[in-house]
């Protein structure tokens, strides 16, 4: 071992780096090491157990460099982290005992000392390593969330709440972590940021995770190490907690200081209880949303944020080993309390509910611990926080009670009223799901705003345009290929002026409608804001600039998670949204021919006719203060709130009446009480008048000129003035939550005006759209025929991505059910095939959303649904290949699409050899003209494919994308200038090496590949060549042309083995 002179003549180096070099070297000849040197206290050198000595062995410029080698987590010349751990411990014990005196440690130095002596003596025997990192974050298992057991200073990992001992030292907690302690035993599983005066500490395990994620300073206190935030920042640091996965619950002191001063308890520790728990879906009240300035509101999401529950049942089917899935689901936004549900029964690769998640993008999924892989392995790598619940609460018999139940009472109805046969009606995973929601709902308090009127079926055949994930994403309906907003057909129509505006149209954009009366309504609302000329259109405009999230502000009323200021806030916003189109509802009538618009304006007016008076009763300056106890005008309906006032005016005139015996005792004739550092009713006498105070007289403060006190009598009302005004708060509280509750009992009406504020927003923002160049009104039609009739047509987005010199080419698209519903489309890479499809599926999708497309003209049906085959991409985490996801795709294609329906193939077969690929693409697009028959666009560079045509004569033609060769004189590949441009008839070659010199592969690989492309071509010219002639010899009668066939047939199987 190391002898002690040795070791303290190494820690007194002045260079770390050659302590660590030298520690290295005797550890490796050493391998009982340091441990076993000081663990025999006689061994113990006496200038390191000295704190003054110590501080000479280890100056603060050694432990700051010690410090920074173990906060890069960088172990150097092979010295554990544990060892450099201690020594830095031994270093800086001596600092580490002060801190303990100061907070909450025994109140006796001597036992302090003692205890000093005892830890240094026995300190690397009772070392207990803790882990190098903080509990790491997982975004979507609640099992990884914070455990309820806090991360100790001292040695010891477990015991009772008040003593812990081992190895001879004892821990004593203070009551203030007694009480974490037990806050973190009951609320497990979350952070908690608990409040002490006017801030909010993390504990233990909690602050460590903080300092990691928030980046705010980490520092030790007695038992545990804490963090801490100010009060003014709680909003923004629960945000970034939750926004990387983490439960977050915020306890807050439930007593005031003269309330407990007043009572039993007064020298007891604060009461803090849980108020609030956040996960990314359930950020909504004025802790996480504050106003960012005077009536506005912090913007929210343009999205909804759903929490989903999903069950599943599987059952076999009789007679055969197959299994069926059911599945359902309910999703809800607590931010806006849309609601929406379905139930379906899904295949092994779960394709329905993909499509599902992927409309939705919930940020929060509730799921049963017991579910089957295929669900697990979809849900488990979605981008959502996943939290597994028990499966007692997936029990059908308990959930149909508390469903029924609970809307019963919220409605005030009877069990055999119609709500409840509304409930019955719906499946039983449905109705399951609508449980768990609500168990899960109560924890946070948000359960309010879930109304059975407010449910909503996701899938609706007869509503909805049907587009699964598949097509939302090769379409880039929302996102573009590279993962931006920009660049997405949203982005592209994306105009509005509002965030909840902005919320429809996306709901407008994710389910197109089939309902041709209403979409000839939007149309014609459109065209009208397009072309009148009226004062009203551009007063309807101003109206729409400047309004804040109101949608969101109301929720956050009725989940009673608001604040004076938002509700001002939102009664503002209101109140002002009815004045405003009341003055434009007369030349509304008269310069509008849209019966929407007229509709949307005169009905907002009657839902929001019921606003003035509470802004009438509501004290403005108050509710920007947040002041409850002055917030009303009128206190009538509240008793206590006056009595309350009462009693406070009387003690306060009570202190007014003691001043003219204060003066005379203090002989002067006029007196008045001084108020200083918050200390009200204080008597202020100059140091040369001090002899004139009864000695009865307390005193609070004093300066060289002037002493305060009170008398007895002063002190009594004092007390009892504070403790009125706390419980004129506690009263004027309720008063507070009454007004709330009167004001959120009209909460569907005022949601259902905000929602024809949004669309008036939608309206205006495709009208935007119909402004530029090019678009079109489309006509359409829903007849038997189905039709896509389009002229001269531009892709909606990559024409607005253009730069202004370039421009796009425009290509036209003619399908008929009953003539030609299906185009074969070839041509050269990168010649625009994809585009020209995308742009085709694109425009009809506008056109089922009301909106003007960008064509010359176009005439398109009403059509069931959008379906979609494109790319390559592998799925490595669910073990699907490239193959068997494009199969998967067109399988769906081939399964669910109708005659009503649009087919977009592109390059079907491409991920196997080229005559399996053939003979899939093959059968595919048989399969799609005969049975099918569907409008169909049928991208391949297959040659057996584009001889189809003859086949299906009428049905299918060739297209190809038009384009210019430049021959060379030379073997090397031919150079294309890309046209871009729809042409008939099928292209001969692909010319994939123009490609290849485009992406500047060698020029040598390219020639040689160009060689071996133009011996493979004339091999497959000359085999069909045999062919044609082979036929034509065995097709004939005489015995002589079947003997020509063979010798035919000998003399190509030489050429062939030749090659």
């Amino acid at each position: 071992m190391m002898p002690k002179q040795k070791f303290a003549k190494l820690a007194r180096s002045s260079n770390v780096e050659d302590m660590q070099s030298k520690l290295s070297r005797f550890f490796s000849k050493n391998p009982e090491g340091l441990c076993g040197t000081l663990t025999d206290e006689s061994e113990v050198d006496s200038n390191l157990l000295c704190p003054a000595k110590r501080q000479k062995c280890f100056p603060d410029s050694h432990t700051l460099a010690v410090q920074q080698t173990l906060d890069t987590k960088e172990i150097a010349c092979s010295i554990s982290t544990g060892t450099l751990k201690k020594i830095r411990k031994f270093s800086a014990f001596h600092d580490v005992i002060e801190e303990q005196m100061e907070f909450g440690g025994s109140s006796k130095r001597e036992n302090v000392e003692n205890k000093k002596q005892k830890h240094e003596i026995n300190l690397f025997d009772t070392w207990d390593s803790k882990r190098d990192s903080a509990l790491p974050c997982d975004k979507r298992d609640d099992s990884k969330q914070p455990s309820n057991v806090l991360l100790l200073r001292n040695p010891t990992k477990t015991g009772d709440c008040n003593n812990i001992s081992n190895n001879n030292v004892t821990v004593k907690y203070t009551p203030l972590e007694q009480q974490v302690l037990e806050l973190k035993k009951q609320h497990s599983g979350m952070i908690l940021m608990i409040q002490t005066a006017y801030k909010y500490t993390f504990f233990g395990e909690d602050a460590e995770i903080a300092s990691r994620v928030l980046n705010i300073m980490l520092s030790q206190h007695h038992n545990f190490p804490t963090a801490i935030i100010p009060t003014v920042r709680l909003h923004v640091h629960i945000r970034r907690l939750v926004e990387d996965g983490y439960r977050v619950g915020v306890v807050n002191q439930v007593e005031t200081a003269a309330v407990k001063a007043a009572g039993e308890n007064k020298n007891a520790l604060f009461a803090r209880e849980l108020a609030h728990v956040y996960t990314k879906a359930t950020l909504i009240g004025d802790d996480v949303d504050p106003l960012s300035q005077e009536g506005e509101f912090i913007q929210g999401a343009n999205v909804a944020c759903y929490i989903m529950c999903i069950a599943e049942s599987s059952t076999t089917v009789s007679g055969s080993q197959q299994k069926t899935t059911n599945l359902a689901l309910v999703a809800f936004d607590p931010s806006t309390g849309e609601t929406i549900y379905d139930a379906f029964e899904d295949g092994p690769c779960r394709e329905e509910l993909e499509q599902r998640l992927e409309h939705l993008d919930p940020s929060e999924i509730l799921v049963p611990h017991s579910l089957s892989q295929e669900t697990e392995r979809l849900v488990k790598y979605s981008s959502a926080r996943v939290d597994r619940l028990e499966d007692d609460l997936f029990s059908f018999t308990g959930a149909l009670v508390q469903v029924a139940s609970f809307f019963c009472k919220q409605d005030g109805s009877e069990s055999d009223s119609p709500k409840f046969c509304e409930m019955t009606d719906l499946s039983p995973l449905t109705v399951i799901c609508l449980s768990v929601l609500i168990h899960h709902l109560k924890q946070f308090g948000l359960e309010r705003a879930l109304r059975s009127d407010a449910l909503r079926s996701f899938t609706s055949n007869s509503r909805y345009l049907q587009m699964d994930a598949t097509v939302l994403r090769n379409l880039e309906i929302f996102q573009s290929s590279v993962g931006s907003s920009k660049g997405s057909l949203f982005w592209a129509l994306n105009h509005t002026k509002t965030k909840f505006g902005s919320r429809l149209l996306h709901e407008w954009v994710s389910q197109p409608l089939r309902d041709l009366t209403v979409l000839q309504s939007r149309q014609e609302a459109i065209s009208e804001l397009l072309h009148s000329e009226s004062a009203i259109v551009h007063q309807l405009q101003e109206i729409l600039c400047g309004i804040p999230d109101v949608d969101r502000g109301l929720t956050t009323c009725i989940h009673q998670r608001c604040g004076p200021a938002t509700l001002y806030a939102v009664l503002q916003t209101l109140g002002k949204l009815q004045t405003d189109l009341q003055a434009l509802s007369a030349l509304a009538e008269q310069d509008l021919q849209s019966t929407l618009l007229q509709d949307l304006i005169k009905d907002t007016v009657e839902l929001l006719s019921n606003i003035q008076p509470f802004i009438q009763n509501l004290n403005q300056q108050a509710a920007r203060d947040g002041d409850k106890t002055k917030l009303l005008h009128d206190y009538s309906a509240f008793p206590s709130v006056t009595k309350r006032l009462e009693q406070i005016l009387a003690v306060t005139q009570h202190l007014e009446d003691l001043k003219p015996g204060i003066a005379h005792t203090l002989g002067l004739l006029r007196f008045d009480y001084v108020m200083v550092s918050g200390q009200e009713f204080l008597i202020e006498v100059q140091q040369k008048q001090k002899k004139l105070v009864p000695h009865s007289w307390r005193k609070i403060s004093e300066t060289k000129q002037v002493i305060r006190y009170r008398t007895s009598e002063v002190d009594t009302r004092v007390r009892e003035l504070n403790q009125l005004r706390e419980q004129l708060v506690a009263d004027c509280h309720s008063a507070w939550l009454s007004f709330l509750a009167e004001f959120n009992a009209h909460y569907f009406s005022h949601k259902k005006a905000i929602k024809n504020i949004a669309m008036l927003d939608v309206l205006f923002s495709l009208v935007q759209v119909a402004k530029q160049e090019g678009y079109c009104k489309p006509t359409l039609v829903d007849v038997e025929e189905v039709i896509i009739d389009i002229e001269k047509g531009r892709h909606p987005v990559i024409s607005l991505l253009f730069s202004s010199g370039d421009q796009f080419v425009a290509n036209g698209t003619k399908l008929k059910s009953s003539e030609e519903c299906c185009m074969i489309l070839s041509g050269p890479n990168m010649g625009g095939k994809s585009c020209y499809i995308r742009q085709v599926a694109l425009i009809a999708v506008m056109a089922h959303m009301g909106s003007y497309v960008p064509a010359e003209s176009a005439t398109i049906s009403i059509l069931d649904s959008v379906f979609i085959r494109m790319g390559a991409r592998d799925e490595l985490f669910q073990g699907q290949s490239t193959l068997l996801l494009e199969l998967g795709e067109a399988s769906v294609i081939l399964r669910k699409a109708t005659r009503r329906s649009l087919a977009l193939l592109d390059e079907l077969g491409r991920g196997t050899s080229s005559c399996d690929g053939t003979a899939i693409a093959v059968a595919t697009l048989h399969h799609l003209l005969t049975q099918v028959q569907c409008l169909t666009l049928f991208v391949t560079h297959y040659p057996v494919v584009m001889e189809l045509e003859r086949q299906y004569k009428g049905q299918a033609h060739n297209y190809h994308m038009a384009f210019l060769v430049h021959d060379k004189e030379d073997k090397s590949p031919e150079v294309l200038t890309f046209l871009y441009e729809v042409t008939n008839g099928s292209a001969g070659h692909s010319y994939g090496l123009n490609v290849a010199r485009l992406a500047n592969l060698p020029p040598r690989i390219i020639q040689h590949a160009s060689e071996k492309a133009r011996m493979l071509e004339s091999l497959a010219s000359y085999k069909c060549f045999i062919r044609q002639h082979f036929q034509q010899l065995w097709q004939s009668s005489d015995l002589k042309g079947s003997l020509k066939a063979f010798r035919l047939a000998e003399l190509d199987h030489k050429v062939v083995m030749s090659k």
